[in-house]
């Protein structure tokens, strides 16, 4: 639930929404670039202000609520909840049922999924990561074959020149992945044989998505510059991981239905002075290229 942690004295800046609720359920998805640095949050921060400023009905949901090393995150003025495990390879994200577990204790409606960086600092073949992904939207889908997921290409990973390799061969992969899978995995738009609360929930956000498909393919890092990124070259610094929010925005703004609520706050792009604005678009969410 969306709470913050509160021996640390910290406030949850919103309430749990019950399931009754036309409340999105967003679970964040991957691994230390979605889990955050020490004490941080990665992108999710900026992007729940992001979503939350501009007046769309979502919250962030997930098993877990730190960052990196357990660390607690001190900017807690957000959903803190999400999905991401440091250091996790695409197999071992199928073999321990974390996606399972959270699918099935957090009911997501929409999945950001960026996974495979450990796989590629660790020399793991681009093609074989490529099927543990495919994997992985199978589970997802098994567990809400309503669901959306936006898949989002590989951030840069710069490390050394074989990083660089196996991410640019993998995020290729991964647009193939993404049109094989909306074959396979065809959204479920209706109840019919299937009469229980769950579905009938999960359709009926579903349905007010704008996309008949299961997966979107994204690129969420198409502003990043080398010095969006720490000394290692892999993990986005502040300025990087606004940029992430930033993409992940305009790619949900497209897919959710219009806000119901008028947008406000530092984070409204309608504040001239916020830091999202006057930068360059990104483009719509496609299931294929």
């Amino acid at each position: 639930e969306p709470y913050c942690i509160p021996c640390y004295n910290c406030t949850p800046v919103t309430q749990p929404h019950s399931l009754q609720e036309d409340f999105f359920r967003v679970l964040p998805f991957g691994d230390s670039i979605t889990q955050g640095a020490v004490h941080g949050s990665a992108y999710r921060r900026s992007l729940w202000h992001l979503l939350h400023d501009n007046g769309h009905d979502c919250e962030f949901v997930g098993t877990r609520n730190r960052s990196i090393h357990n660390k607690i995150t001190l900017n807690c003025d957000f959903d803190i909840q999400h999905e991401g495990h440091s250091g996790i390879r695409t197999a071992h994200m199928i073999k321990f049922g974390f996606v399972q577990a959270a699918m099935q204790t957090q009911r997501p409606d929409i999945v950001l999924f960026h996974l495979g960086t450990n796989d590629v600092i660790l020399g793991e073949n681009p093609g074989k990561t490529a099927q543990n992904v495919r994997q992985l939207l199978r589970l997802i889908y098994a567990a809400n074959p309503s669901v959306t997921i936006i898949i989002t290409k590989l951030v840069p990973n710069k490390g050394t020149e074989g990083m660089d390799r196996r991410t640019r061969q993998l995020n290729k992969a991964v647009v193939n992945t993404t049109m094989n899978a909306n074959a396979e995995l065809p959204k479920r738009l209706d109840c019919e044989g299937d009469p229980t609360e769950n579905c009938a929930r999960e359709v009926r956000m579903a349905r007010q998505l704008n996309t008949k498909y299961t997966v979107l393919l994204a690129d969420v890092s198409c502003e990043l510059v080398d010095r969006d990124f720490y000394k290692d070259m892999i993990h986005p610094t502040e300025e990087g991981n606004e940029k992430i929010a930033r993409g992940f925005y305009h790619y949900l703004a497209q897919l959710l239905p219009p806000p119901r609520r008028p947008p406000h706050g530092p984070y409204s792009l309608t504040n001239l002075s916020s830091p999202f604005n006057n930068r360059s678009g990104v483009p719509i969410p496609s299931p294929s290229p």
